[in-house]
């Protein structure tokens, strides 16, 4: 790489937009749509927050909303300057934080009993800066590398079984900060005790009401609109019972305050030496889980992104600007955050055009970093349960309900087989089982797919060899013994066993003759497994014991030492040819020599003539209008280019029609054998003509120009009227037979 190409890569990465708009109107909506950018993450980040540190770790409950907070006003800070787009607004995401919870409840539950609460949060935060950091390298590497394209190859059904599983997660966590319980053995029935009811209940049908009012109306002020009127109403409720916040505290409806006063302090990498790295370690797999599905979702959001506001967006670019915000966040202790789609969209409705959205929200995510700490004991369990209660059903409802309706049902299953084991099992084991059912459907249906582009016989399919008329009538009664198979795509044993069964079928047709060559044509092949191996020695076996010869062709040398590996044998049964054409050549060949056809050096003129319905008369008279041509091997008849000015009859020898390659090399058109016609067009056309002919080997040629073909029909008029009528059903043949051709393919 020169110098010059690594300043402009360097000034690609870095992308320093200025495109802020600052002007009254786009400052205005801006903060029309922070303030309810910032009502709905304080909650959700609380929630959160509360989720990840509130059963075990309670006096770090604010430290834990700090972090979140923090990693939001790093992230929108540097996304809004690095995107690729304006209107991104980044969050941190539930989806992850829903998966950390199990790694955080992990962690907590083997940590030896005497560990300090102090450790305890030292641990579960450094697992949390490790997983962030190592998502924001994953996802900058793939962006400096360009590889932002490669959602493509996850499948989707996997995608939605993650996401299912993050929802019940999700459902789950929430189902246990209300109610105080973690779902261990019989924790469920816990669940319908009295007082327990009350807590879980209410947030529950704050979060039915939240999902019915977000389903009816596709409103931006639907959520943050309904917290506050839930907050509202939950402090009436406590005012017209004249019950105080004491009170509400004491039976589980606010969250306890501290004895005393925690702050928020920057994350010290010195710090991780007082971490468990033997534990952190142990949940490498769920770590690993949470880098490759925050890399898919931001991608998807992305993608989503783009095509809700019709404005393109670069995706490594993204990804560049989100590993870099992440790298940042994981230096302060934070969480992985990336685009939040329905922000994005609310940006779009309000017109807002400006990177200042995403400035303003890290604002906002400062005021609640710098002011949250007085409000969070004010705000209700119900509301914040209920909120991640509606995350977790919003989640399920859409990757169990709506795509029942959107996708094949062999793909919504794998979506409930993983959800399934996520929820019996854990995560991870969801992870494992979800790519290898994936697998063995791909493998499925895969092998379904026809890897036979095209199946010919000789009767319809022959090589470009022209061959004289009592030639051409044995190829066509012996055409059927010849089987021709187009193969494409890669070949692997699913595959590889249809090709074996269609073999098969056709060995045991008696209704045609007996196959004594089976072509296999290569040229659309894009790759081999070795387990195909078995079907091609299979295939072998199958057509000794027909007697029939296997004929390949545009066989690469790679895909025949792969074939030679597996004990595949290319023996005296087996032909290989550069290409189809030639296959077929050899093919036609070998069924005119079984068929005791005995080649004739010299066709005699006055036998094709003959042939075309001419008597001895028309003969003699015909001959003296042609000029007989010796012409020697290598020698050119004539040239692309050249005037199209009559046409030649092959009495002995061959010659072929090629064109030149832009490699320098030549191309075969076609070949004619004694006793055919070549250059007929010639009479007809005034064009040059289109492709050039060598002679093969020493030839005989009589010559008829287009001069004195039209003297013939000024002379004699009944003689040319026969070679006319011989031409027309010449073409008409031709004709027939591409119309054959075409059919074949088409079915």
């Amino acid at each position: 790489m020169t110098l010059s190409s690594m300043i402009n890569e360097l000034r690609y990465i870095t992308n320093f937009p200025t495109h802020l708009s600052l002007n009254f109107r786009q400052i205005f909506l801006s903060l029309i749509m922070t303030l309810i950018v910032g009502v709905s993450e304080i909650s959700i980040c609380l929630s959160l927050a509360i989720l990840l540190f509130g059963e075990k770790l309670p006096n770090y409950v604010p430290n834990g909303f700090s972090l979140l907070l923090l990693s939001g006003v790093i992230a929108n800070i540097i996304v809004a300057f690095w995107s690729s787009s304006t209107n991104i607004v980044v969050v941190p995401q539930d989806v992850p934080i829903a998966i950390f919870t199990v790694i955080s409840s992990n962690l907590m539950t083997h940590l030896p009993s005497g560990t300090t609460d102090q450790n305890l949060w030292l641990t579960v935060v450094t697992t949390m800066v490790l997983t962030t950091f190592l998502t924001a390298i994953f996802s900058g590497t793939l962006g400096l590398l360009k590889f932002g394209n490669l959602i493509r190859f996850i499948p989707y059904p996997v995608m939605g079984g993650f996401l299912a599983g993050s929802g019940w997660l999700l459902l789950k966590g929430s189902l246990g900060m209300m109610a105080g319980i973690n779902f261990q053995g019989n924790d469920f029935f816990r669940l319908f005790e009295p007082n327990i009811l009350s807590h879980w209940g209410a947030g529950a049908i704050l979060s039915i009401m939240l999902f019915w009012l977000t389903r009816r109306f596709k409103h931006w002020l639907v959520i943050p609109g309904f917290l506050m009127a839930a907050i509202v109403g939950f402090y009436l409720v406590f005012l017209i019972s004249h019950s105080s916040l004491e009170i509400a505290r004491e039976q589980g409806w606010l969250l306890e305050s501290l004895s005393q006063k925690v702050t928020l302090n920057l994350f010290n990498p010195l710090s991780i030496t007082q971490a468990n790295w033997s534990l952190i370690l142990g949940e490498s797999g769920n770590i690993c889980s949470i880098i490759l599905l925050s890399t898919v979702g931001l991608l998807l959001n992305a993608s989503a992104i783009e095509l809700a506001t019709k404005r393109d967006i670069n995706l490594h670019q993204e990804l560049r600007a989100v590993g870099l915000a992440n790298l940042l966040t994981s230096f302060a202790g934070g969480f992985i955050c990336y685009h939040q789609l329905n922000y994005s969209m609310l940006a779009q409705k309000l017109t807002i055009n400006s990177r200042l959205v995403g400035l303003f929200t890290a604002g906002a995510y400062g005021m609640a970093l710098v002011f949250g700490e007085s409000i969070i004991y004010l705000f209700p369990k119900p509301v914040l349960g209920g909120l991640l209660l509606f995350l977790g059903f919003e989640l399920l409802s859409q990757w169990l309900y709506d795509t029942w309706f959107k996708l094949p049902f062999t793909d919504y299953i794998t979506i409930v087989i993983i959800l399934m084991v996520i929820a019996m099992v854990g995560f991870l084991p969801g992870v494992a089982v979800g790519l290898l059912v994936t697998l063995m459907l791909f493998v499925v249906n895969y092998s379904r797919i026809n890897i036979v582009k095209h199946q010919f016989s000789g009767v319809t399919h022959q090589s470009n060899v022209a061959y004289a008329p009592d030639k051409v009538k044995i190829l066509k009664e012996k055409g059927e013994e010849i089987l021709i198979l187009e193969l494409e795509g890669f070949i692997f044993f699913g595959t590889a066993n249809n090709l074996v069964e269609v073999i098969q079928a056709r060995i045991e047709d008696i209704s045609k003759n007996p196959l004594r060559f089976l072509v296999l044509d290569f040229r659309e092949v894009r790759g081999i497994d070795s387990s195909a191996n078995i079907s091609f020695l299979k295939i072998q076996q199958i057509a000794q014991k027909n007697g029939s010869i296997l004929v390949f062709t545009h066989l690469s040398e790679f895909l025949k030492s792969f074939l030679e590996k597996g004990d595949f044998i290319f023996d005296n049964s087996c032909q290989i040819f550069s290409d189809l054409d030639r296959g077929l050549e050899w093919c036609e060949e070998k069924t005119l020599e079984v068929n005791e056809y005995q080649e004739k050096v010299n066709y005699d003129l006055k036998q094709q003539l003959k042939d075309l319905g001419l008597n001895l008369e028309e003969i003699s008279k015909f001959i003296n209008y042609l000029k007989f041509l010796k012409v020697e091997r290598e020698e050119v008849i004539f040239q692309k280019g050249d005037v199209s000015d009559g046409l030649y009859f092959l009495e002995s020898g061959q010659i072929s029609v090629v064109v030149s390659m832009a490699n320098g090399q030549t191309k075969r058109l076609r070949t004619y054998k004694s006793g055919t016609i070549i250059g007929e067009m010639g009479l007809y056309q005034q064009a040059n003509r289109s492709a050039t002919v060598i002679c093969n080997s020493s030839s005989n040629l009589y010559y008829l120009s287009t001069q004195n073909f039209q003297k013939m029909e000024q002379e004699n008029s009944v003689l040319a009227s026969k070679f006319h009528r011989f031409i027309v059903i010449l073409l008409a043949e031709r004709l027939r037979h591409r119309d054959v051709q075409l059919e074949n393919l088409l079915s």
